[in-house]
């Protein structure tokens, strides 16, 4: 699994092994703000989310104030499907990144997060992407919304 701008050729070759891919799925991703001054931003934005990723530094505690923030909003709007990113896992060591999975695991218990995949990836360097992209293309359905 790769992930490609919306501008490339629904063919393409795999840059690892030149086998031919086909295209699984189109993504679009909202960044929402983390601040408390724009969670109604947010709030509305996810209105028309049929999953949302949640990102977490590796190298900071667990929670920061806007991931509860994020957390509770994920909560309220009731999504479905949530996925745990784990980031900057390649600025950690193992054993931080296991003691900040356990935190993780801890913050998101009782909370309709609670059972949602924690996937520890370096964006920087695209450790583990594929492991993300796969899980969304075999996990979670295309929503299909009905606005009338």
């Amino acid at each position: 699994f790769q992930a490609y701008g919306s501008s490339t050729a629904d063919r393409k070759e795999c840059r690892h092994c030149n086998t031919p891919m086909a295209l699984m799925r189109h993504v679009s991703f909202v960044d929402c703000p983390g601040h408390d001054i724009l969670m109604a931003t947010m709030l509305s934005g996810a209105a028309v989310m049929g999953a949302a990723l949640l990102l977490i530094a590796a190298n900071e505690p667990c929670p920061q104030p806007q991931t509860a923030e994020h957390l509770a909003a994920v909560d309220i709007m009731q999504l479905k499907h949530l996925i745990i990113l784990q980031n900057k896992i390649d600025l950690v060591r193992e054993s931080a990144a296991r003691e900040q999975f356990r935190a993780i695991r801890a913050f998101i218990n009782g909370t309709n997060a609670e059972g949602s995949p924690i996937i520890p990836i370096s964006a920087q360097l695209g450790f583990n992407v594929d492991v993300l992209l796969e899980y969304m293309v075999r996990t979670i359905l295309v929503s299909q919304w009905n606005f009338v």
